[in-house]
């Protein structure tokens, strides 16, 4: 485990501060350590993002560019990996890779569900 948090980099978004921008490239995983942050879509807010969930997860995935715009609601830390490194290191980690990827699977339907119980019936 200490082995992945080496490939890791510790950032801090100050509140309201756009620290993820619609249509921007992603080329990390970023998963919130401390504060909260919200997901923006057509200058609503759609999600919150709190410690322990992911941001990227889908650009991960599929390799597109960011569908929101991710905003700290507070002083936000979150951490990063750069997913070519993160790759290159699951390549050889085989239990680790299948855990990111059920975790990432689990986030994404998390997400997938929230967004189903905001719609109107």
């Amino acid at each position: 485990m200490i082995k992945i948090l080496k490939l890791a980099t510790w950032k801090t978004a100050q509140s309201d501060e756009c620290f993820i921008a619609q249509g921007s490239r992603l080329d990390e995983l970023i998963v919130i350590f401390s504060g909260r942050a919200c997901v923006e879509m057509e200058g609503k807010v759609v999600a919150e993002i709190l410690p322990g969930q992911f941001i990227g997860s889908v650009s991960y995935v599929t390799d597109k560019t960011a569908p929101a715009n991710i905003i700290a609601l507070e002083p936000t830390c979150y951490v990063t990996w750069p997913k070519a490194k993160l790759e290159k290191f699951l390549d050889g980690n085989s239990e680790l890779h299948t855990a990111l990827e059920k975790t990432l699977a689990m986030d994404l339907a998390r997400a997938l569900q929230d967004s189903w119980a905001r719609q109107p019936s």
